[in-house]
């Protein structure tokens, strides 16, 4: 990638399993996909179109990243802070902005709720339960929400109504994990006949 961007005298950064690339126009950026594209095809690989993000500015980009928020909520004491945070990330839902808001929910699940502000909470509950955001999860997310939410009826009822649905097996892992740790009395192989139906399903 860093080889085919230079031929097109742009940018390329990678960081963790995102990469990026800088271009002067549109039209470069999808020269320069087509070409890594022919070069995957070699060894069988592909890119996956649905996760390729293109910005017009680099603004957008750092509005998709959300970098002003992670900014806000660094300092995990800064109450004054966290709450600004809290308040651009709703501006942002609400102006149906894209960016990545499961990054931020997860951000705030490292921070202590009780420094959020009360009128911000329920709001913040109710993204946690949304199932997009659950189904990407692992043990210490749902203990953090669990803490978040305070109300086992609330919290184990919404992933109960999942498990039927769920088509990631991760999802049922981790789940499986965080129920056979924190709530002993569920019968888990409602779970793992959840698991068994996926894999019979795929073969």
């Amino acid at each position: 990638m860093k080889t085919i961007c230079g031929k097109y005298k742009s940018q390329f950064i990678r960081f963790a399993d995102d990469q990026i690339i800088f271009t002067h126009d549109k039209e470069t950026a999808r020269l320069i996909l087509f070409e890594a594209s022919k070069e995957l095809f070699k060894i069988n690989l592909n890119i996956n179109s649905s996760k390729v993000k293109e910005f017009a500015s680099r603004a957008e980009f750092e509005t998709y990243w959300a970098f002003e928020i992670f900014d806000l909520l660094r300092d995990k004491e800064n109450k004054d802070a966290i709450n600004c945070g809290v308040e651009k990330y709703f501006q942002l839902i609400d102006s149906n902005t894209r960016f990545k808001d499961s990054s931020v929910l997860k951000r705030l699940l490292t921070i202590n709720f009780s420094l959020i502000e009360p009128k911000h909470r329920h709001r913040l509950i109710s993204g946690f339960l949304t199932e997009t955001f659950l189904f990407g999860l692992q043990l210490w997310h749902f203990r953090r929400i669990r803490v978040a939410v305070n109300n086992d009826s609330e919290f184990f009822g919404q992933l109960d109504t999942m498990i039927p649905t769920a088509l990631f097996n991760s999802f049922l892992f981790n789940l499986r994990l965080f129920y056979s740790k924190d709530r002993k009395e569920f019968d888990l192989t409602v779970i793992d006949d959840r698991i068994k139906e996926l894999e019979n399903a795929s073969r």
